[in-house]
């Protein structure tokens, strides 16, 4: 852990922003509040792959064939549509979590090619269940003992 995420963890912990109540467990309790910092208790943008056979087991039928022929229309006159359309169709897929890909979604809407609520549809399939710690620190992030113990040191 850097000095910074430690700081950002101290912070964390004695100011609560979110209201877990954290301070009861700084004393006696850092066990408890690690398992509090890793629980699935969130949700944030994670890497997602998905392919078109993905999009149309996950969004409503009529919202997956309209954003699949959009691309597909789309595919031939744009170069960014037309390789991200090459990835839904072959395995692991493209990566809707993608800060590119959600760019490009936003683009799409911002040129009348696909509505809003389609964009954020599609957007939505990388909203995934998150720790504290990840929403924090990054996806993946596990905070330890040791972190919590070398956070609290130095309140």
């Amino acid at each position: 852990m850097t000095p910074e995420q430690r700081a950002a963890l101290r912070a964390e912990l004695t100011s609560d922003p979110e209201g877990f109540g954290y301070v009861q467990f700084i004393p006696d309790g850092p066990g408890h509040l690690v398992n509090m910092l890793n629980a699935p208790t969130e949700t944030m943008v994670k890497t997602r792959f998905m392919t078109a056979r993905g999009i149309l087991a996950a969004l409503p039928l009529n919202d997956a064939a309209t954003f699949l022929e959009t691309l597909e229309a789309l595919g031939p006159t744009n170069p960014v549509v037309k390789w991200g359309l090459r990835f839904l169709t072959s395995d692991p897929g493209i990566d809707i979590g993608h800060e590119n890909t959600r760019t490009l979604l936003a683009a799409l809407v911002q040129g009348g090619a696909l509505t809003q609520t389609l964009a954020d549809k599609v957007k939505d399939l990388a909203v995934q269940p998150a720790s504290r710690a990840e929403v924090l620190f990054g996806a993946g992030f596990v905070v330890t003992l040791a972190h919590v113990l070398a956070a609290l040191r130095e309140v």
